[in-house]
């Protein structure tokens, strides 16, 4: 269930001193939203290179077009990028967290 992704985001928001919770939280925030967006784009590309942007893509210029959530989806994207792949993150974690959660939520509210 994708949708315990977000939940588990939020339990790792808990603790804002703890670096690795908080990089995790935004991570699972973006694969919850994602994996929204693929199941309302149909979109069936697993572990290719270039299937999160076929997501988003399908979601900005296909049929169904829904461009606001696929510019907050590449937003989200490139936060947990940095949250995964960085090793010093630019700018507050705590809020970057924090604004990961608002932004999933909105994801897949407009997915549902």
């Amino acid at each position: 269930d994708w949708a315990g992704y977000l939940t588990i985001a939020t339990a790792c928001t808990s603790d804002p001193t703890n670096e690795g919770l908080l990089r995790t939280a935004i991570s699972r925030a973006y694969y919850a939203a994602f994996h929204a967006a693929r199941d309302y784009t149909g979109v069936t590309t697993r572990g290719e290179k270039g299937s999160h942007r076929e997501v988003w893509d399908a979601l900005e210029q296909g049929q169904g077009r829904r461009p606001e959530v696929a510019r907050k989806g590449y937003e989200l994207k490139r936060l947990r990028e940095f949250a995964d792949y960085d090793d010093d993150f630019n700018g507050n974690l705590v809020k970057q967290a924090a604004y990961s959660l608002v932004i999933a939520k909105e994801i897949i509210a407009k997915m549902s």
